[in-house]
Order: C-alpha cells, then sequence, then structure tokens
C-alpha cells in the first residue's frame, strides 16, 4: 500500500514501487534512490494532482509518494 500523503517529518519510509508514478517520476526516482531502501521523510507536498515526498538522505530533490510504503 502506497505511503500515507499525510506521513509526518521524522517517519521512515521504503521505497518499493517503480510501478506507480510516471516515467519521469520512475526514471528520477531510479537515480537517487535504492530499491528497497529505508529513507526518512522531511516533508511531503499535497497536491491536486500528486503528492511528493522530500527525504532527509536525498535534499534537494522531490519524489512521487506512490513509490512508497510507510515503515
Amino acid at each position: 500500500m502506497p505511503m500515507n500523503i499525510y506521513t509526518a517529518s521524522g517517519r521512515r519510509v521504503k521505497y518499493v514501487n517503480l510501478q506507480n508514478g510516471n516515467q519521469g517520476d520512475k526514471d528520477h526516482a531510479r537515480k537517487h534512490l535504492q530499491s528497497g531502501g529505508m529513507y526518512t521523510v522531511h516533508r511531503t507536498e499535497v497536491g491536486s494532482y500528486a503528492c511528493y515526498v522530500t527525504l532527509r538522505e536525498v535534499p534537494g530533490e522531490k519524489f512521487n509518494s506512490v513509490m512508497f510504503e510507510n515503515a
């Protein structure tokens, strides 16, 4: 199940899915993240179309939340 879009800062998430999100989201994630890797939520941005998450381990980058699940 994808991560809760209201996951609080400091909570852990697991990068699990390259099938969800658009191709640009998938390519971006593949470039920066390890499949099955555990990451710490810095912030989530909930939009009308998608939710993006920034991670403490990858500063300055945003990832589509559908590629993560809560740990």
